[in-house]
């Protein structure tokens, strides 16, 4: 977990609230890997507990839940993915 967060999850206190306001809006967060997994509340909860970095990695994307698949499809062709 320190290799992007020396500090740990205190260098972003308010992470699992940022990614609640985008839920509420009707967001949704994906995580930046060759497979787009969503984000889910329970990683994001979980985040650095006992130093782990349960969302794996440090780069997301959030979208608009009605055009989530399509992104995911332009991201999978442009990048080479799946």
């Amino acid at each position: 977990m320190t290799e992007h967060l020396p500090a740990g999850p205190s260098v972003h206190p308010d992470l699992l609230a940022t990614f609640q306001t985008f839920w509420r809006e009707g967001y949704v967060a994906l995580k930046l890997n060759p497979f787009l997994e969503e984000v889910r509340e329970e990683e994001a909860a979980s985040f650095g507990q006992d130093d782990k970095n349960t969302l794996v990695n440090n780069n997301f994307l959030f979208v608009n839940a009605d055009s989530c698949q399509q992104v995911k499809d332009l991201c999978f062709r442009a990048l080479g993915w799946k």
